[in-house]
């Protein structure tokens, strides 16, 4: 059996990379590096899911149409709801549904919707788990070493790196679609959700 990842181990991953000790509770955050770096651990992990297309948590779902929603139009008339572990849609050049608040409204009465999933971390790929924790590192670098060249130096050393492999390694989704990581515009339930705008 491989590794079993969990919160505290992608954190300690994070932390290792900048020479810092590890954390020794995830659950209850008891010291100043504890209060810092896990409060915003459910971010990181959530905007590194978003990104990118990750084929770990590529999914697809049959929606389920809701007839009773509101804000329908003539040219969308379906509404749908989407997954319970739904953090983005992948758009191709052809979509033509739009997202508002927690539904997804189509001209079609059926809709497959391919998505980025908010997977737990026991199915995360060992790739993503290097790029996040490298994330974390980059996130507090300033903050440990008390050095404002140590956040860049970060990014260069195990972000970017982190991502290049996995890319070269075929972790990652390249196609023809949208995968800039561009939110649906008139998505603000994911908008809240991801922690953007706020």
């Amino acid at each position: 059996a491989g590794l079993v990842y969990d919160e505290k181990t992608i954190i300690n991953l994070g932390l290792g990379l900048l020479g810092q000790h590890s954390i020794t509770s995830y659950a209850n955050p008891a010291n100043p590096l504890e209060r810092r770096v896990v409060p915003a651990y459910a971010h990181q992990r959530r905007s590194e899911l978003i990104k990118r297309r990750w084929v770990f948590n590529r999914h697809f779902a049959s929606l389920t149409i809701r007839p009773d929603a509101t804000m329908n139009t003539a040219e969308r008339p379906y509404a749908f709801d989407l997954p319970n572990d739904y953090l983005a849609a992948v758009r191709d050049r052809t979509t033509t549904w739009q997202i508002r608040g927690n539904l997804l409204y189509s001209r079609y009465d059926s809709v497959v919707l391919e998505y980025k999933a908010d997977v737990p971390e026991v199915q995360f790929d060992p790739l993503f788990v290097d790029v996040l924790a490298a994330r974390i590192a980059v996130d507090n670098a300033e903050w440990i070493t008390q050095s404002n060249i140590k956040k860049a130096d970060a990014d260069d050393r195990f972000y970017k790196p982190a991502i290049q492999v996995a890319a070269a390694n075929n972790a990652l989704i390249i196609g023809s679609e949208d995968e800039t990581g561009a939110l649906d515009e008139d998505d603000t339930w994911l908008h809240a959700r991801a922690g953007y705008n706020l």
